[in-house]
């Protein structure tokens, strides 16, 4: 069984491979950065999240998955983690 992840921003060509070949993966459309509402709909049946630092993920979109959710940042940006 694959955990279902939401992918936020599309990564660079290897690391999408080497995700989908792990992981059943959604990604967010590309012409513009998910809004919250947008993240908050997708994020329901999701066991994981890969998000960039640039996404400000807080507790209602966490709140807002229904299993235990897996957080990944790209980057580092301590404002923006969730404890």
């Amino acid at each position: 069984m694959k955990f279902n992840v939401l992918v936020t921003h599309k990564l660079l060509p290897e690391a999408m491979a080497y995700l989908q070949s792990h992981v059943d993966l959604e990604l967010c459309p590309e012409k513009n950065a998910p809004t919250k509402q947008d993240i908050i709909q997708k994020i329901r049946d999701k066991d994981g999240l890969l998000c960039l630092l640039t996404d400000e993920i807080d507790r209602e979109i966490i709140a807002a998955a229904s299993k235990n959710l897996v957080q990944g940042l790209r980057g580092e940006r301590p404002d923006n983690l969730v404890t």
